[in-house]
């Protein structure tokens, strides 16, 4: 029995023109299938070697990118870049927690920066893209893991 998504969209607008929460599209195990790989061209699998460790901030002017939680937890982070010489630091970033235990799939359109934070050993986030990887690697845009600082895990 395999496990199937669903698009999940809380009630506002997005860029897309659907609704949602945001610009993201979280998608959810149900009966259905709406995550098409076909809209993808190629997956890579990003393993950190110690918990906390941040790979970020990563962006893309052309690429959209769904990740994945195959093993572990983590904290993705996600921000729609005004300017893509000097972004600003006041811009609103998406924070999600995604996890193995409760399998979703994250969707981040063109036009944003991403980064990563794992929060367990042997965290392995399944990433899909829409460009290949020549395409991906001249839409390449870095910047300072902590130029948008969503890394504090506060204790419970």
């Amino acid at each position: 029995h395999s496990v199937r998504f669903r698009a999940f969209f809380p009630r506002e607008r997005n860029d897309f023109g659907l609704i949602g929460s945001s610009r993201f599209r979280v998608l959810i195990p149900f009966r259905g299938n709406d995550f098409l790989l076909s809209d993808y061209k190629r997956m890579y699998v990003i393993k950190n070697h110690a918990p906390m460790f941040v790979r970020a901030w990563h962006g893309h002017r052309h690429e959209a990118k769904a990740l994945f939680v195959a093993e572990g937890t983590a904290v993705i982070g996600a921000v729609k870049i005004d300017d893509w010489e000097t972004p600003s630091k006041d811009l609103q970033v998406k924070r999600v927690i995604l996890s193995s235990l409760k399998p979703s799939i994250f969707v981040i359109p063109p036009g944003f920066a991403n980064g990563i934070m794992t929060l367990s050993t042997n965290t392995t986030v399944c990433v899909f893209s829409s460009s290949s990887l020549s395409e991906s690697m001249g839409d390449d845009v870095r910047f300072p893991a902590r130029h948008w600082d969503i890394w504090t895990v506060e204790e419970r």
